[in-house]
């Protein structure tokens, strides 16, 4: 999979949920939620997400950043910086940033 390039104002990110298994994010102009599981150590799994759906101009970001968390399989934090990592692949397939509310 290719890096993603988002442009500036389409913010992507996502909150995992500390007390529960929950996650909630936006991918540019639109937002989704859904659950995720923890098996071990340096593995993650995301359930069923729901995705709004508005008529947003970067619609191949969003579809190719939900296909990563669907792909998702393992992660690795480093500083402040997390990757998600498929079961096929060495490369990650996103990576993000951490960020103070």
């Amino acid at each position: 999979m290719q890096p993603l390039a988002v442009s500036p104002g389409n913010d992507i990110y996502f909150q995992l949920s500390a007390t529960e298994t929950y996650v909630e994010g936006q991918i540019g102009c639109n937002r989704f939620r859904g659950s995720f599981e923890l098996p071990v150590e340096g593995q993650l799994r995301f359930g069923q997400l729901l995705l709004t759906k508005m008529n947003c101009p970067d619609l191949l970001i969003e579809s190719r950043f939900m296909q990563a968390l669907r792909s998702t399989r393992a992660y690795r934090i480093s500083g402040d910086t997390l990757r998600l990592y498929d079961n096929k692949t060495a490369a990650s397939l996103a990576e993000l940033l951490a960020s103070r509310p």
